[in-house]
């Protein structure tokens, strides 16, 4: 959803309260002070707006009769009451009168830099013409003013990455070390060819970034199933030369690279630290407790851990499978001996998987799990 549109979703919650006061306008019922404060008349117009959101998402927006009116008249009555503005622009935009639309934010940001509003209209104007060179000083300004809207205004931002020859301008812009470089890492956009950019991009530059960016963003590339690209991420951004062999580890910090615990009401895996587990699967289930992203050459591997109690052990199996399908989908492995497998190399990423299995069980499988081990035998 484009700025804009997102912002006055908001509004139209946040104008419920107000909803009385336009009963009364409706109803051409007289307000004393609607005659004499604009900036009242400015807020009060917002409640006259609706807006719908279609099932593919698009949000379309519409102004009710008198709300025009209302914010003209506010705006004529106080020309500091630039909220009015922003109703009327709205209005422009939705009845297809875009030259005038962009005469009136402009007119109505000289008049007030700070309003929110206005700014983020601009904002979006700028994206949806892929003009980065104006984007990113009205970005400024919001974040100068409004901090708490610099997320969503990021979220925007990031989708011009979905067009080619947006890399670099970014990278650009970042180095120069604007106020919201941190906040723009903290998230990952929907479409994978802007995600696909976004980690070109993050290749070029490491300004803003933390472990907990990257982690975001390796997190973003596998769902995508960019499992090459997080692996890679993984070794340049976060364990450099302590990469562990076939990116085995036996911690849980980054998932998926390193053990992504599944915890449900049926089944979970706790980790409780130096690479100690807690295992429990409720009687008569089954089912996946945890599992990581590993990449593997050609050759046999090992997989072992120490379970207790041991009698446990047969409960607890592991699956070895390339992530993307084409191959390489081993048979489950028991851990009360080691698991092995064989593989072709030929994928670009594995699924190690651990399975709980308390199908048969007169109780729920409790146990602990530790010195997990992955190695090429």
């Amino acid at each position: 959803m484009p700025i804009g549109r997102a912002v006055i979703a908001g509004l139209c919650v946040l104008a419920a309260p107000l909803l009385l006061l336009q009963g009364h306008a409706n109803a051409e019922m007289g307000l004393g002070p609607l005659s004499w404060n604009g900036f009242w008349q400015a807020d009060i117009s917002r409640a006259f707006l609706q807006g719908e959101q279609a099932e593919d998402g698009t949000f379309s927006v519409s102004v009710r009769e008198g709300g025009e009116d209302l914010a003209v008249n506010a705006w004529r009555q106080e020309p500091l009451a630039t909220d009015g503005l922003f109703l009327v622009a709205v209005q422009m935009r939705e009845d297809g009168e875009l030259d005038q639309f962009e005469r009136l934010i402009s007119v109505g940001s000289d008049l007030d830099k700070r309003n929110r509003l206005l700014a983020t209209l601009q904002l979006e104007k700028a994206v949806l013409d892929d003009d980065l060179d104006a984007a990113f000083p009205i970005l400024d300004r919001i974040a100068m003013a409004h901090p708490s809207l610099v997320p969503d205004m990021i979220s925007s931002i990031k989708q011009v990455l979905v067009r080619e020859g947006t890399v670099e301008p970014l990278r650009r812009v970042l180095e120069t070390e604007p106020v919201w470089v941190g906040q723009f890492w903290n998230g990952v956009p929907p479409q994978p060819e802007a995600l696909r950019r976004l980690y070109q991009l993050r290749q070029q530059t490491d300004v803003g970034t933390s472990d907990q960016s990257d982690a975001i963003l390796i997190g973003g590339l596998v769902n995508a199933g960019f499992y090459g690209d997080a692996l890679d991420l993984w070794r340049e951004s976060i364990a450099g030369e302590n990469a562990a062999p076939f990116a085995f580890r036996q911690d849980a910090e980054f998932p998926p690279i390193s053990w992504q615990l599944v915890s449900t009401g049926q089944r979970a895996l706790s980790a409780r630290g130096e690479g100690r587990y807690e295992l429990y699967a409720q009687q008569y289930s089954d089912g996946e407790v945890a599992r990581q992203l590993l990449q593997l050459e050609p050759g046999r591997y090992r997989l072992s851990a120490d379970i207790s109690p041991a009698n446990a052990a047969e409960r607890v199996e592991a699956r070895l499978f390339c992530a993307t399908g084409n191959g390489d989908d081993a048979e489950p492995r028991a851990l009360d001996s080691s698991a092995v497998w064989e593989v072709s190399g030929d994928c670009d990423a594995y699924w190690l998987v651990l399975d709980a299995n308390a199908w048969e069980q007169r109780s729920a499988l409790r146990a602990t799990i530790t010195n997990f081990s992955f190695e090429a035998i």
